[in-house]
């Protein structure tokens, strides 16, 4: 088969903060190899996933993708409090934003003002790109939530 024939281009969703403890952080040269590894397979999707904008060397990682041909998205659940911490995703292409809410569940149940500070972050990932997609997990706890 050729690659030009595949019916479900390889997409890849890279938690580039995972570990298992705290002894299995991997290091910086670890996670360029990865990235390296990954843009030689020319995948059509990659998602920098679950906080990505933690990571201390996002900025240095997005570059690394910067001139491949693929789709770029980022998810976090970070509330943001002031826009200049994301200033440095402009300089990079990114085909979505993705602001996952779920963590914020138990938040919102406590304190109904915690969804003016998701507001105010939507906002500001607005502001740097307008492909933002708040995404949530449905179950029978949350549902109730929804607008």
């Amino acid at each position: 088969m050729k690659i030009s024939k595949l019916d479900a281009p390889l997409r890849v969703y890279w938690d580039v903060n995972f570990k298992h403890s705290s002894d299995d952080i991997l290091q910086k040269e670890d996670i360029f190899k990865i990235a390296g590894r990954i843009l030689a397979g020319r995948p059509f999707f990659v998602n920098l996933g679950e906080d990505i904008l933690n990571y201390e060397h996002l900025n240095e990682l997005l570059e690394k993708f910067q001139d491949a041909k693929i789709k770029l998205s980022l998810s976090s659940s970070n509330i943001i409090k002031d826009k200049k911490d994301l200033g440095f995703l402009n300089e990079h292409k990114l085909d979505f934003l993705e602001f996952k809410l779920n963590p914020h569940i138990a938040t919102i149940k406590r304190n109904k003002k915690h969804l003016d500070k998701i507001n105010k972050t939507l906002k500001m990932y607005l502001n740097v790109t307008d492909k933002v997609c708040p995404s949530l997990v449905v179950t029978a706890d949350n549902y109730k939530l929804l607008p």
